[in-house]
């Protein structure tokens, strides 16, 4: 029975079909994940935008140092959306006057 079953030749072609689907599966789980990635990041990244442009207005109201490094990390964490905010690390760098011309980074 198994010599039969090794020299038939019918069924090759789901063989075949069985053995490239381990790659085309390895593939699309890559390209998932991969687009998962970029999701996550491209948030991240607008949360951070978002964040510096409304610790900026806070500053310029004239809002405390430590007020604004809060609001910053509220606003930051609020606008993260797929991203839990326990994998992320926001840190403010205040300019070193109120009268503008500083430059904040987070």
């Amino acid at each position: 029975m198994i010599r039969k079953f090794g020299r038939d030749r019918r069924g090759n072609y789901t063989l075949m079909t069985v053995i490239t689907m381990v790659p085309l599966m390895g593939g699309l789980a890559l390209s998932v994940d991969y687009s998962e990635l970029l999701r996550q990041k491209n948030a991240t990244l607008n949360a951070l935008d978002g964040a510096g442009l409304a610790t900026a207005h806070k500053i310029v109201a004239g809002a405390s140092d430590d007020d604004v490094k809060a609001y910053a990390k509220t606003f930051f964490e609020a606008n993260l959306g797929p991203v839990d905010p326990a994998n992320t690390l926001l840190t403010v760098t205040l300019p070193n006057s109120n009268a503008g011309g500083g430059t904040l980074k987070l």
